[in-house]
């Protein structure tokens, strides 16, 4: 009886150790969400902005695509970013047996 009664206590502030955990992970993925909707909104802002040019020669040609080679390693960097945060988790129920 004793025994029984220790565990189920351990396992209690088990389950709370692992809610403490699950919460922050949560906080964390929805302060990366707002981040990356921040992210997204500025640059779709940008994408839907049509090119034009002031003048046509080649050093503002070179400069605005620079401009977009910026933005491709930008993207390219949010995307490795964000991959990172999304791996998949695997739960599996807990079974205890006493």
């Amino acid at each position: 009886m004793n025994s029984s009664f220790w565990y189920l206590i351990w396992l209690c502030v088990f389950r709370v150790k692992k809610l403490k955990e699950t919460l922050v992970t949560v906080q964390q993925l929805d302060k990366t969400m707002s981040n990356l909707r921040s992210w997204l909104s500025r640059i779709e802002a940008e994408l839907s902005r049509p090119i034009t040019y002031s003048v046509c020669h080649e050093q503002e040609i070179q400069r605005r695509l620079a401009e977009q080679q910026e933005a491709q390693v930008e993207f390219r960097t949010h995307t490795f970013i964000w991959s990172a945060h999304t791996k998949p988790v695997r739960c599996t129920p807990h079974r205890c047996s006493t």
